[in-house]
C-alpha cells in the first residue's frame, strides 16, 4: 500500500499533469517516465505502445487500455484479449475510435485481461494463424482480428469489429465464465481448435482446373463472391495455363483470364487519377472500392499485367502496367529506393475521401466518362490520365502512408520491375537497379541475416519466411538483368529449402500475396534449380492456385520420372546435353552413390550414353540395420552431364536401387528419354 501511495504521489507531482496512464493502472515510475518522454501529445491517456516504432501500434498508444505486444506474456491467471490489425486498415481505425478509446471498455479489459495489440505487418505468421481460425469459425476473415484466448493463446471467442457495447458485453461474459467455470472455456478452446485445424478445402472429385472454372463469376468476371479481390494468385494460375500440357491453347482458361483482366482494369478498383489499384471492392460487380492501397497489390498486378501484355499483346495491359509503375514511383517510393507498405483508406474522417469528388467539380473540368458514384460523391477510374483532376487533388492534404519498406514486399516489387522492363516500360530497369542495391546493402547482411523491417532507430526485425521467399524471387528474376547477383539468389534459394515447411498453411496458401511456396517454385524456374521432393509433391486438393501455376511452368523445363514406388522423382532437362539430372528423394529414402563402399551394392549410374558424367560424392552414413558405413545419396542429388550423345541402339537410363531404413526395393532402370 505504501509503494502504491508513493507512486501515486510521484505521478501527481509530474509537470505533465494532463497525461494519464491506462484506466485503473499505476505504472512503474521508470515506465511512466519513458512513456511521457516518448508521447507526442500533452494530454489524455498514454500506454506502453508509445515506445513502439510500429505506426499501427502507435495509433493505439493513446488508448486508456493497458496494451502490451508480442511475445505473448507468460501468465496462468488471466485471459488474453488479442487484437490484430495494420496501419492502413479502415475498420481498425473505426474500432480504435469507437471501442478502444472507451473508458468503459478499458476498465473491463484492464481488470480482467492481458490485452495484446499486434501489427500484422511485423508478425505475418502470427497474424495468419489467427486469421485462419477467424475464417474457420466465422466463415469469413478480415481485420481487425479480435480474439479472447486462454493464457496460452488458444482462442475461446473469435470476432472482428465490435463497438464499445458489444465489446463490454463479450469481455464481461467471458471474464465471468473464466472465474466460475473455467472448464467450459477449456472445452470451447478444444472445439475451436478442432474446427480450425481441418485441412484446407479443395476439390477431391474433380481436377483443379474443373474446380477452378466452376468458381468463376460468369456475370461479373473474377471469382464468385460478395466482395471482389484482384486475386493475383488465380491470375497467375491462368497465365501459366494459357496453353495446356500438350501445348494447345486452353480456350476456357484464356476466356476467363481476359474477362478477369479486362474487368479489373476498367473497374472502380483502379485509381484513374494516380494509377494503381485499391485493395478490394465491397460489391460483387466491383462497383464500390475499399480504398486502401497496398504495396503487395501494386507489385503483383504490375507483374501480371506486364506478363499478360507479353503473352496476349493487348495494349490495354501495357497501359495498365505503366500506370501502376508510375504510381509506385510517384506515391510509394522512399528516398532510399525501397517502397512504402500502404496508403491509408481514410482521409479527413471519410473512407476514400481523398479520391472522391462532387459531380459539379468533375463537370467543370470535363471529366464525364469512366466515373462512378460512391454514396453522394464520384470517383474517376479511367485508364487515361486526367491532369486537371490530378492538379485539383494536389491541393488536398495527402492521406497517411505506412512508410515502412518491408523486405518481402519489396522483393515482389523487384520481381515485377524486371517484368516491366521486359515489356519496355521506361525507367523500370533503373528502378530495379536501385531497389536491388538497397535490398543488398540494407536488408541482406554478410552474416547471412536478413531483416524484415528496420526502423529509424536502426532497430531491425529478423525476416519471416515470406521475406526470404519473396526476396529470393525478386533477386532470381533480377539476376537475368545482372548476372553478378545469381550467386546471391542461389544462396537465398538454398536457405529457403532449409527453412520452409509444407505443413504450415501460411507457406502453402495464397493470401493477399501469393504463397511463399509459389515464390520458391518460381525462383527455382528462374535459377534452373531443383526443388525438393516434398515441395514438388503438394497434392492439388491443398495446393494454392499460384503454386499449381508455378509448378506447371517449372515442369515445362523437365521430363519427369518416378521411382521407388513414387518415393523418388527424376527430373531431366528436355535437352540433357551439357545439362543436369536431379534425383529428388522423399524423407527417409536413399539410393547408393555412384561409388558404393561395398562391392555387392548397386551403384547409381547413367547408362546408354557417351558423355562426361560428374557424379556427386556420397554421404557416409550408418543405417539402423547395419554397423557398416554406407555411401548414399539422399534428399536432392544433381548429376552433371557434359558432351552428351546417345549410344547407337540405346536409350539413356539411370540405374539405381532405393532403400529406406527397413527395406530395399528391387533395382530399377529408369528410361530418361521422353
Amino acid at each position: 500500500m505504501k509503494a502504491l501511495l508513493l507512486i501515486s504521489l510521484f505521478l501527481l507531482s509530474q509537470p505533465i499533469l494532463a497525461l494519464k496512464p491506462p484506466v485503473g493502472i499505476i505504472p512503474d515510475v521508470e515506465d511512466w517516465n519513458a512513456w511521457t518522454k516518448n508521447s507526442d501529445i500533452s494530454e489524455g491517456y498514454i500506454n506502453a505502445l508509445v515506445l513502439s516504432e510500429s505506426p499501427y501500434l502507435k495509433q493505439h498508444a493513446n488508448n486508456p487500455i493497458n496494451w502490451t505486444t508480442l511475445p505473448l506474456p507468460e501468465n496462468e491467471d488471466k485471459l488474453l484479449f488479442i487484437s490484430i490489425g495494420y496501419a492502413s486498415c479502415h475498420w481498425c481505425h473505426q474500432m480504435n475510435k469507437h471501442t478502444f478509446m472507451s473508458e468503459r471498455v478499458a476498465k473491463i479489459l484492464n481488470e480482467h485481461y492481458i490485452s495484446v495489440k499486434v501489427d500484422r505487418d511485423e508478425y505475418p505468421v502470427f497474424d495468419y494463424h489467427y486469421l485462419q481460425i477467424q475464417q474457420a469459425v466465422l466463415g469469413e476473415g478480415g481485420w481487425p482480428i479480435s480474439i479472447i484466448a486462454l493464457p496460452d493463446g488458444s482462442p475461446v471467442w473469435v470476432g472482428s469489429f465490435a463497438d464499445a457495447n458489444e465489446m463490454i458485453n463479450t469481455a464481461t461474459r467471458f471474464a465471468r465464465i473464466w472465474t466460475v467455470q473455467a472448464g467450459m472455456l477449456l472445452s470451447q478452446a478444444e472445439n475451436i481448435k478442432s474446427i480450425s485445424t481441418l485441412p484446407p478445402i479443395g476439390s477431391k472429385k474433380n481436377s483443379f482446373r474443373d474446380h477452378f472454372l466452376s468458381t468463376r463469376d460468369k456475370q461479373n468476371a473474377g471469382k464468385e463472391g460478395k466482395v471482389k479481390f484482384p486475386d493475383e494468385g488465380e491470375l497467375l494460375y491462368m497465365l501459366s495455363h494459357l496453353s495446356n500440357e500438350h501445348g494447345r491453347t486452353d480456350q476456357s482458361i484464356k476466356k476467363n483470364l481476359i474477362s478477369h483482366l479486362d474487368t479489373l482494369a476498367q473497374s472502380p478498383l483502379f485509381d484513374g487519377v494516380n494509377g494503381g489499384f485499391y485493395r478490394y471492392a465491397t460489391q460483387p460487380d466491383w462497383s464500390i472500392p475499399h480504398f486502401e492501397k497496398m504495396l503487395y497489390n501494386q507489385a503483383q498486378l504490375l507483374a501480371i499485367y506486364s506478363e499478360a501484355y507479353q503473352k496476349l499483346g493487348n495494349p490495354l495491359y501495357k497501359q495498365v502496367a505503366i500506370r501502376i509503375f508510375e504510381f509506385l514511383q510517384t506515391n510509394m517510393l522512399r528516398e532510399d529506393g525501397l517502397y512504402k507498405t500502404s496508403v491509408n483508406a481514410d482521409w479527413q474522417g471519410k473512407e476514400g475521401g481523398y479520391y472522391l469528388w462532387d459531380k459539379s467539380e468533375l463537370n467543370t473540368i470535363g471529366v464525364n466518362n469512366h466515373i462512378s458514384a460512391v454514396g453522394e460523391k464520384w470517383q474517376y477510374h479511367g485508364i487515361d490520365k486526367q491532369p486537371s483532376l490530378l492538379k485539383l487533388q494536389n491541393h488536398r492534404e495527402n492521406p497517411d502512408v505506412d512508410s515502412r519498406g518491408i523486405t518481402g514486399l519489396n522483393g515482389l516489387v523487384l520481381w515485377a520491375l524486371t517484368k516491366a522492363e521486359g515489356i519496355g516500360i521506361s525507367n523500370a530497369r533503373t528502378a530495379a537497379n536501385r531497389l536491388a542495391n538497397t535490398l543488398m546493402n540494407e536488408r541482406i547482411k554478410s552474416s547471412g541475416d536478413i531483416y524484415r523491417i528496420c526502423y529509424q532507430k536502426k532497430e531491425c526485425m529478423k525476416a519471416e519466411i515470406d521475406d526470404i521467399a519473396y526476396i529470393t524471387l525478386g533477386l532470381s528474376a533480377y539476376s537475368h538483368l545482372d548476372t553478378k547477383l545469381k550467386t546471391l539468389a542461389e544462396k537465398l534459394y538454398d536457405q529457403n529449402l532449409e527453412n520452409i515447411s509444407t505443413s504450415n498453411r501460411y507457406t502453402l496458401e495464397d493470401h493477399e500475396s501469393i504463397s511463399p511456396l509459389s515464390a520458391i517454385v518460381m525462383a527455382a524456374s528462374l535459377l534452373e534449380k531443383p526443388l525438393t521432393f516434398n515441395l514438388l509433391s503438394i497434392p492439388e486438393e491443398i495446393a494454392s492456385a499460384s503454386y499449381i501455376g508455378a509448378k506447371f511452368l517449372y515442369m515445362k523445363n523437365y521430363s519427369l520420372s518416378y521411382f521407388a514406388q513414387d518415393q523418388g522423382i527424376i527430373l531431366v532437362m528436355d535437352s540433357i546435353s551439357d545439362s543436369k539430372i536431379h534425383l529428388l528423394l522423399n524423407e527417409g529414402w536413399h539410393v547408393n552413390s555412384s561409388k558404393p563402399l561395398q562391392d555387392y551394392l548397386i551403384p547409381t549410374k547413367l547408362t546408354g550414353v557417351n558423355a562426361q558424367v560428374d557424379y556427386p560424392e556420397g554421404n557416409s552414413l550408418k543405417m539402423s540395420f547395419s554397423d557398416e558405413l554406407l555411401s548414399l545419396y539422399e534428399g536432392v542429388v544433381t548429376i552433371n552431364i557434359n558432351n552428351f550423345s546417345i549410344k547407337k541402339g540405346s536409350d539413356p537410363k539411370l540405374k539405381l536401387q532405393a532403400c529406406n531404413d527397413r527395406l530395399c526395393l528391387p533395382p530399377e532402370n529408369i528410361n530418361l528419354k521422353k
